[in-house]
């Protein structure tokens, strides 16, 4: 049951920023960096390292392994920006984008090369990309 509710409210932060949507290609490469022992699975200390809050780690680890598989990352990543798009409109502008792990202003405006003052979901996550060690 409580995978379920998980799962539901998972889905619907993801519609709320559902205008774009992540590829395979895009969670890999994330995964890969976040992964940093290589081990196939991301754990809490890569996963605050990548930019993911605690919460979102819990969240999207319904089976309590300590460890999200690709699909739970990709579900941490959708959550995350879901919460941090305030205002619901598919898009971080600065403010947001800080809240959801977004360090720096300088990777911020590299993944806004329109200057629009906003980032997607895919730009949301090539900026945890580039931010990651």
């Amino acid at each position: 049951m409580v995978r379920l509710i998980l799962s539901l409210t998972v889905l619907a932060c993801t519609a709320a920023s559902a205008q774009v949507t992540l590829t395979d290609a895009q969670i890999d490469s994330a995964f890969a960096k976040a992964d940093a022992d290589k081990d196939g699975k991301v754990g809490l200390s890569e996963a605050k390292k990548f930019g993911l809050t605690v919460d979102t780690f819990r969240k999207a680890d319904p089976d309590r392994h300590a460890a999200l598989d690709k699909k739970e990352f990709a579900a941490a990543i959708a959550y995350q920006f879901a919460w941090a798009n305030a205002d619901r409109d598919g898009t971080l502008d600065w403010k947001e984008a800080s809240m959801a792990g977004v360090r720096s202003k300088q990777t911020f405006d590299a993944v806004d090369p329109a200057h629009h003052g906003t980032i997607d979901i895919a730009g949301y996550l090539a900026a945890l990309v580039a931010q990651a060690k």
